[in-house]
């Protein structure tokens, strides 16, 4: 993918009459992605990916229910401080304060 001032120094290039070829030449790109990217009105921009998917949510609710039951007993979590915190940081956060209560 271009970033910003690559797609710009495309657009400059052809508006000062270089072809599509001479282009692709100087800049070691192919020129049919050079003319996708004349064509373009707008930058190119990076398309969103999917989130992958844990091998361990099949696990997810098995793990957090004795965990739900046992938080809210013991105050453990407070949440004011690890809300910034991503769910699994916070599942093995929580594992580890358990595991170092009974074990």
């Amino acid at each position: 993918m271009l970033h910003l001032e690559e797609w710009m120094n495309l657009k400059d290039l052809h508006n000062h009459g270089v072809s599509v070829s001479e282009i692709a030449r100087r800049t070691g790109r192919d020129r049919k992605t050079v003319r996708k990217y004349l064509q373009s009105a707008r930058p190119p921009r990076p398309r969103a990916r999917k989130r992958k998917p844990s091998k361990l949510d099949p696990f997810k609710e098995y793990v957090l229910a004795p965990i739900r039951t046992v938080l809210p007993l013991s105050g453990l979590v407070q949440r004011p401080k690890l809300a910034f915190l991503s769910p699994d940081v916070l599942l093995l956060k929580s594992l580890r304060q358990l595991d170092a209560l009974y074990w």
